[in-house]
């Protein structure tokens, strides 16, 4: 492919994945003759809503973004500006500076919703959204910017911002777990399996120290900001007055790694609640009728570790 200068080329974004080649090639053409629409694809072949297009002259390149700058392409508002450099392309490529790792995404958010956000703070150049072997999110991947200032912007504005109801992680990518699963060691409490439900997975967590006026449903909201909970249990006294204690689950263990590192030591009505990795040697009350041993005492909790 013939370079061209930069100046005969303009960098477009924004638009949908769905949009092709051939269509922009006739939508530019309008402003000047067009050498080439060059649009950006991940490694699966789709398109990542960004290109470049390439004219015979710079006086086509200036038309392009005064008159189609904004203009809208398939229900969205193409961006259109010079383009300041001869390769942008993605493909998991680009400076590690300009590098961002995403996490706490909840799994229903999709690929096009998330990317949108990060598309506010720079050009991206590559936008990898993790998926199981079944396709489903993995609620986290990595975002390559133009440049690494545009990086910084990003986690400065999308680091603890809530998306779907649920706040996610932003931080440089030289900080994330690797692709495989495994977390930085120092972050968050020591983490070990759990021995209860979900034996080994590591997806339920202990708390406690909770004010014992704090309510279940508050308490049950503040987890839900981090993952998807399959259960929550908030142990209580025979008269169901609250034990400031208790136990929630999580779908994955992504998600109690989370609630590890942002709840552990977390205030929450004048108290400080303190989290750790469920061993289980933390028993709750058991269900009514299920208590074993004779007669009709009082039920007997094991005294939690703290």
């Amino acid at each position: 492919m013939e370079r061209w200068p930069l100046e005969c080329t303009v960098f477009f974004s924004n638009l949908s994945y769905d949009t092709t080649a051939g269509y922009l090639r006739r939508l530019f053409s309008k402003v000047g003759e067009v050498q080439y629409v060059e649009l950006y694809e991940t490694s699966r072949g789709t398109s990542i809503g960004a290109g470049v297009v390439t004219f015979s002259t710079p006086e086509g390149a200036s038309r392009a973004v005064t008159e189609l700058d904004g203009s809208e392409v398939d229900g969205r508002p193409m961006l259109v500006k010079p383009n300041e450099r001869y390769s942008r392309k993605g493909g998991g490529k680009g400076s590690p500076e300009a590098r961002v790792f995403w996490d706490g995404v909840p799994y229903a958010t999709n690929e096009g919703y998330l990317r949108r956000f990060f598309e506010r703070y720079g050009d991206i150049v590559d936008f990898d959204f993790w998926r199981r072997k079944d396709g489903r999110s993995h609620g986290m991947g990595t975002c390559t910017f133009n440049l690494p200032e545009e990086a910084d912007t990003a986690i400065e504005n999308l680091n603890g911002f809530t998306i779907d109801g649920r706040s996610i992680l932003v931080r440089k990518d030289g900080q994330r777990p690797a692709k495989n699963g495994a977390e930085d060691e120092d972050e968050g409490p020591p983490q070990t399996a759990g021995k209860g439900k979900g034996p080994g997975d590591a997806t339920r967590v202990f708390w406690s120290g909770v004010p014992i006026g704090t309510t279940e449903g508050y308490l049950r909201s503040q987890f839900e900001k981090i993952g998807t909970i399959t259960d929550f249990d908030f142990w209580r006294n025979t008269d169901g007055s609250s034990l400031g204690k208790g136990t929630c689950q999580f779908d994955h263990f992504r998600g109690a790694q989370r609630a590890l590192q942002r709840l552990h030591n977390y205030s929450i009505d004048g108290g400080v609640m303190l989290l750790k990795v469920d061993e289980g040697g933390n028993k709750g009350p058991p269900p009514k009728g299920k208590s074993k041993g004779k007669g009709k005492g009082k039920p007997q909790w094991r005294k939690s570790e703290e």
